[in-house]
């Protein structure tokens, strides 16, 4: 039990995703109209936020650590199950919307 708190915080420091967001949105909170309090608040609840996947999923394995080994294989079944369908959308829509800028463009 010990050695989960360590590892806890440093999935959150070094969470892979939470740092590719959290550049780009640290520097449009950095350069928008608000007061440096307001702009270190927004920041602070951003990585909070893009961190809150691996402290439910680490608040839940605290709380039952007998069933979270299940609970993360449905959740990696469901993700693997998903995967497919969910980039052959984002592909789709992405592609969608490029054609229609592109149309737009050569229209205006």
């Amino acid at each position: 039990m010990p050695q989960r708190w360590p590892a806890m915080l440093l999935a959150i420091l070094l969470l892979t995703a939470s740092l590719l967001a959290v550049r780009p949105a640290f520097g449009q909170i950095a350069q928008s109209k608000i007061g440096d309090a307001s702009a270190v608040l927004v920041a602070l609840l951003f990585a909070i936020g893009s961190a809150m996947g691996i402290i439910v999923l680490e608040a839940l394995a605290l709380r039952s650590p007998g069933s979270a080994a299940a609970r993360l294989d449905r959740i990696r079944a469901y993700v693997d199950h998903h995967r497919d369908s969910v980039i052959s959308w984002a592909l789709l829509i992405g592609g969608l919307w490029m054609i229609g800028r592109g149309i737009y463009g050569l229209l205006i």
